[in-house]
């Protein structure tokens, strides 16, 4: 059984149902009646011991605004991409996004690629640690 606190301050008993998807998982369900905040604490025993318990709480209300028309709108959005210079993606084109990310019209993007011997600096500094950590394992009688 889960507790269910009201916003008024009462209580009552909500029945746990076992699931049978996952061991261990029960479930269960209520109705929020009035508006506000309702704590839903449930403990865990196992042979009449407790194990543990957790509270959860919920708030209950009207629906904000931002939930009503919450759905894509496809024709916005396509406009949006197409005055900003942007591009819209449907799930199907998605896997694309990375690499157009990657490489953009605006020449902001520079890709270059650097082997190790063509910067002295990085290749002297990688070796003067290597040579460091040979003298340090061969001082200590590891290498």
């Amino acid at each position: 059984m889960a507790r269910v606190t009201l916003p008024s301050g009462n209580e009552y008993q909500a029945p746990l149902e076992w699931s049978v998807l996952r061991d261990g998982e029960y479930r269960g369900w209520f109705v929020a009646d009035a508006a506000g905040r309702y704590r839903v604490r449930v403990e865990a025993r196992r042979a009449g011991r407790p194990l543990g318990e957790g509270d959860a709480y919920l708030d209950a209300g009207a629906l904000g605004a931002e939930f009503f028309g919450a759905g894509m709108l496809r024709a916005a959005l396509e406009q949006l991409a197409q005055e900003t210079g942007g591009r819209f993606y449907t799930p199907a084109q998605a896997a694309a996004l990375p690499e157009d990310v990657r490489f953009t019209e605006s020449g902001a993007t520079v890709f270059e690629h650097h082997d190790l011997w063509d910067m002295p600096a990085t290749f002297l500094l990688l070796l003067t640690l290597l040579g460091v950590e040979w003298g340090w394992r061969r001082a200590r009688g590891l290498a």
